[in-house]
């Protein structure tokens, strides 16, 4: 689930049949930024090519830290990963 809550955007894992503020994680503008690419279904070069463009870094660097970002939110269970691949919210 994600949420945006008084200008910050927060999720809350997979699962969680109850809310509290520990399984609420509130994320940062690059986080913010990705999740709502995925849940805009945007496919992953979209999605680079777009973090690349807004933070002026190059393509290596802005997969980089989208892979970060999809292995933090899978970690976290917020995301989970199709068979195939891709991501899932």
């Amino acid at each position: 689930i994600v949420k945006d809550i008084v200008g910050n955007v927060v999720v809350i894992p997979i699962g969680q049949t109850q809310v509290n503020g520990a399984n609420i994680i509130k994320l940062n503008n690059n986080g913010a930024f990705f999740i709502r690419n995925i849940i805009s279904e945007k496919t992953k070069e979209d999605i680079v090519d777009l973090y690349a463009d807004l933070y002026s870094e190059d393509l290596d660097d802005a997969r980089e830290e989208y892979d970060k970002f999809i292995d933090f939110a899978v970690k976290s269970g917020f995301l989970e990963l199709s068979k195939n691949g891709e991501e899932n919210d």
